[in-house]
């Protein structure tokens, strides 16, 4: 019997454009709650910038794709990069030129804005971050997730003698996120379900990205959205509608954890 849903935002719970989750995702999440079922946020977002779910009261996050994991307010799970691996990685950034976020647990910054990093900003309806030494913030701060704008030729050029120290997840051609290799939505998902007491056979997963790729592995049923990238339809128990068509809501009646 499932007690828990875990669910990613962007592409899952709000259409790429849209700015605020349903009025039927709000209703289905307060079905879940009356039933008894937990609901809890998956995203590769920080809690500074998630602002497009209509402030619902969920159960407890998971951020930054796992590297910060909450219920209520209790810390679950915290992984940041290795603070000498995040400046590292921070100082490549700014000799490349390329335009990049940083997520810490206290707030959000951005180097530089370029074209790709405005026209992804506007995709996902994010205000503007303040601007950030990210070399210097890297030295003397815990970085969980540094998300950059470029494509997979840009990364292999700067990046490539990273990619076994990193946990690198792109869910956009022209972006992605890096985070510590020990962090992930599904490892976050899998401490939180310990820490309830639930089994992996008692949580629900939804995810249409890479990011998301764990989570739909490790729960006990994982749902890729019919919006979702290929392989994670492969690795998934159940494809749902799109997230433009409430596929949420239809998995959920699917599977009887509300009604039709």
């Amino acid at each position: 019997m499932i007690k828990a849903v875990f669910l990613d935002i962007d592409g899952t719970m709000v259409a790429i454009g849209e700015k605020q989750m349903r009025p039927s995702l709000v209703e289905a999440f307060d079905r879940l709650h009356a039933a008894g079922i937990k609901v809890f946020v998956a995203s590769g977002r920080s809690r500074f910038i998630i602002s497009n779910l209509r402030d619902y009261p969920f159960d407890g996050y998971i951020t930054m794709n796992g590297g910060l994991a909450t219920i209520g307010d209790r810390v679950i799970c915290s992984v940041p990069i290795e603070r000498q691996l995040s400046v590292e990685l921070a100082r490549r950034i700014e000799e490349s030129g390329i335009s990049s976020t940083v997520f810490c647990a206290d707030g959000v910054g951005i180097n530089h804005e370029d074209e790709i990093s405005r026209m992804v900003f506007g995709l996902i309806h994010l205000p503007p971050f303040p601007l950030l030494d990210i070399v210097e913030n890297a030295r003397v701060r815990d970085v969980y997730e540094y998300t950059i704008f470029m494509d997979e030729a840009t990364r292999m050029k700067y990046f490539a003698d990273m990619a076994d120290k990193l946990n690198w997840e792109r869910w956009h051609p022209q972006f992605l996120d890096i985070m510590s290799p020990k962090a992930s939505k599904g490892d976050a998902m899998c401490k939180i379900a310990e820490a309830l007491g639930l089994g992996r056979d008692e949580i629900m997963a939804f995810g249409d990205g890479g990011n998301d790729l764990t989570m739909i592995q490790m729960a006990g049923i994982g749902v890729a959205m019919g919006n979702g990238n290929e392989s994670l339809k492969t690795a998934a128990d159940y494809i749902t509608d799109s997230v433009d068509n409430d596929g949420v809501v239809t998995a959920l009646e699917h599977f009887g954890l509300i009604n039709r």
